[in-house]
């Protein structure tokens, strides 16, 4: 079972990649170690820079910074408060090819 952090930069920051440029292929983002294994948004670190690949060869990084918020759900009896994180400033930065 994969980690919310996992799943944030293998999901949430490829719809990101996917929709901000769309003339970029890639098959895969790779989770940084300081990414894996969190459960909660509270603990997600302040940024992220992941390996971008094709075909198993880094084409690029992909890095972001995250936003913090405080909710609430009015739902619950004690309007339970929590931490929501997200992502701001998602770059692609392609590896230079030498010529």
């Amino acid at each position: 079972m994969s980690a919310k952090s996992e799943l944030f930069v293998t999901e949430v920051i490829r719809d990101i990649l996917e929709k901000e440029y769309p003339d970029l292929r890639f098959d895969e983002i790779e989770v940084p170690e300081d990414w894996e294994d969190l459960w909660e948004d509270a603990e997600f670190p302040n940024e992220g820079e992941a390996n971008v690949l094709l075909d198993n060869e880094i084409i690029g990084t992909v890095t972001w910074e995250m936003e913090f918020m405080v909710e609430s759900d009015p739902t619950h009896r004690l309007e339970r408060k929590y931490i929501v994180a997200e992502p701001v400033d998602v770059e692609f930065h392609a590896i230079k090819e030498e010529i």
